[in-house]
């Protein structure tokens, strides 16, 4: 009986194994769900490359409920959802092949003393090659987001990435300490104005749409924004800013300029922050997410440019700009009239603020239209967090279009002589410089740059060795 027992569980087993390799081997692949990949070769080496079939450029659109925190959209999505996003790259790239290839030596950071970052891009990696003067919070804040933000749009889609080697500068003036007008330095910056002078600067996204200090996670603002929005005709129809008080003289008289315009109007909220109540913050503070709540955000420039217009431009309500000196990556899309008009446009100094106030207010309808244009072009398209990183894949292939194959590998002697370099004159730190290379093959080959991932790590301790 036993016998008969266990020849019956070896049969049911046999046919249950049969079962299985006939559903595997008959049974139509589209009954499972397959990602589809292909490949494609980089320096002799094999990357996947994302290929949706059911996501491809034609038949796919950009929903922003869906799609706005997709960080991995693939070429031909971020084309057709964002057909306008690289107009600054554009400009670069075509200066560029106007005077020539960016070079190897075009890279250093020696123009500057600090707040600059020197890294490269090979084989899908993040490398920090050098980060200079990043001690300071909030250099380092600013350093960090920025590179996360390349890290997150890197490690997002699946495909290859161009082997690159850049610098990037975190001040709000990349040039601020000084540049010959003959030959500017080149490097990405985070503004820049319409001039010859800035021509070698290559605009990148702001810090602030990872995170920043004063507004926190980009993504848990727009959510805020979103969860405390209020029906259009509901909100304060006031004009409304919050600023601080500036040392430099041109951005100061500017703000002044507001403040003298429209403080204590009835038609507005305006006004500079107020610290006499103590250090724990000024006493009339108002949050992003409060300022949606007002008709009228109000925008201005600080030392150079002010990261507060890509907040107010995701309210539903109708953004206040002055005549604009400094750009961004996005303030190309910033149209002042007609009927796609996303933003109101007033003098620089505000002169013209109170009658653009009063005529929208006695025109609710096109201060609507105004609003949701502004909501369709930015909120819900190009300042989604997707954007941004469509925006930074674009950045990595035109730079290296007219840039170099970076070198992955240097010699021990050629490590040395750079942290000497960096040492100066300081006679104790070449001494320790001198006491590490003690010993060591000159010859041998180390790689340029540390991973981005265990520079991440050694930039949250307080003691950095950077």
């Amino acid at each position: 009986m036993i016998f008969q027992y266990q020849r019956a569980v070896g049969l049911a087993c046999v046919a249950m194994f049969l079962f299985l390799v006939l559903s595997i081997t008959i049974l139509p692949l589209k009954t499972f769900d397959v990602l589809h990949f292909g490949s494609s070769s980089k320096n002799g080496q094999h990357a996947p490359t994302w290929n949706p079939t059911s996501n491809s450029s034609q038949s796919w659109t950009f929903q922003a409920p869906r799609d706005a925190k997709n960080y991995g959209l693939s070429p031909g999505q971020c084309d057709a959802s964002f057909p306008a996003l690289g107009h600054a790259i554009e400009r670069s790239v075509a200066h560029r092949k106007e005077i020539g290839n960016i070079k190897p030596e075009d890279v250093n950071t020696g123009w500057r003393s600090d707040g600059i970052v020197h890294a490269m891009i090979y084989d899908n990696q993040l490398y920090i090659i050098e980060a200079k003067g990043c001690h300071r919070r909030d250099f380092r804040e600013r350093s960090l987001a920025i590179l996360q933000s390349i890290w997150r749009a890197v490690v997002s889609w699946p495909g290859p990435i161009p082997n690159i080697e850049f610098t990037f500068t975190i001040d709000d003036g990349a040039y601020e300490q000084g540049v010959s007008n003959e030959n500017p330095p080149v490097t990405w910056s985070l503004t820049r104005k319409d001039e010859p002078l800035y021509d070698n600067l290559w605009l990148m996204a702001d810090f602030g749409f990872y995170v920043w200090g004063a507004t926190g996670d980009y993504n848990a603002l727009r959510k805020a924004i979103k969860d405390d929005e209020i029906p259009f005709d509901k909100k304060d129809p006031r004009a409304v800013w919050r600023g601080g008080v500036l040392v430099e003289k041109e951005p100061q008289d500017l703000r002044k300029s507001l403040i003298d315009t429209a403080h204590d109007q009835k038609w507005a909220d305006i006004d500079f922050f107020d610290w006499s109540q103590g250090k724990d913050g000024p006493s009339n503070w108002i949050s992003i997410a409060q300022l949606c709540k007002y008709l009228f955000p109000v925008h201005t420039e600080g030392r150079t440019y002010s990261g507060r217009l890509k907040y107010i431009l995701n309210c539903h309500s109708v953004s206040v700009v002055h005549k604009l000196q400094w750009e961004e990556n996005f303030h190309h899309l910033l149209v002042a009239e007609g009927p796609q008009q996303n933003y109101i446009q007033v003098e620089r100094d505000f002169s013209d603020l109170q009658q653009k106030i009063e005529h929208y207010l006695a025109h609710p309808d096109e201060a609507r239209r105004i609003a949701d244009n502004s909501v369709r072009v930015f909120r819900d398209r190009y300042l989604t967090p997707a954007a941004q990183a469509c925006y930074w894949r674009k950045l990595f292939a035109a730079w290296r279009s007219v840039s170099f194959e970076p070198e992955f590998y240097m010699t021990v002697e050629e490590q040395e002589r750079l942290e000497l370099a960096k040492a100066g004159d300081d006679e104790e730190k070449k001494s320790q410089v001198a006491q590490k290379f003690e010993g060591k093959d000159r010859k041998a080959r180390v790689p340029r740059g540390m991973p981005y991932e265990k520079y991440m790590l050694i930039e949250s301790y307080e003691d950095s060795p950077w």
